[in-house]
């Protein structure tokens, strides 16, 4: 891993930052993450915190059937293409990991695959 001048690495790898903060120099320990197969990547992260953003929007700009939608169509088509694009990612690094991505869609109005009854 590449360090600047203020860093350095030491023998377990650990990065050093010392950061200036007015006359008062504050050193910062960085220890590597080594995930396992059930801690999510910071990528993975990121994927879920932009795909439930993403989500929310659609959820908050939802309008009554007739009414005129505050989104235009292309900003609507642009949010599922980013969804398409988010969910494929998601599955690719699901089954490289060799664990299976369980996510499926809820729907409201019909019944559980799991569970056979209706989900209130």
């Amino acid at each position: 891993m590449s360090t600047d001048s203020n860093s350095f690495e030491d023998s377990r790898g650990a990065i050093k930052r010392s950061r200036n903060i007015g006359t008062i120099t504050k050193n910062l320990w960085i220890k590597p993450i080594h995930m396992n197969q059930d801690t999510p990547t910071m990528e993975e992260r990121i994927l879920a915190a932009v795909r439930g953003t993403l989500v929310d929007v659609v959820r908050d700009t939802a309008t009554a059937p007739g009414s005129e939608h505050p989104l235009s169509k292309n900003t609507r088509n642009e949010i599922c293409h980013c969804l398409d694009l988010i969910t494929a990612r998601q599955v690719e690094i699901a089954e490289a990991a060799g664990r299976p991505l369980k996510e499926r869609p809820i729907f409201v109005d019909r019944r559980s695959c799991g569970k056979g009854v209706a989900q209130e």
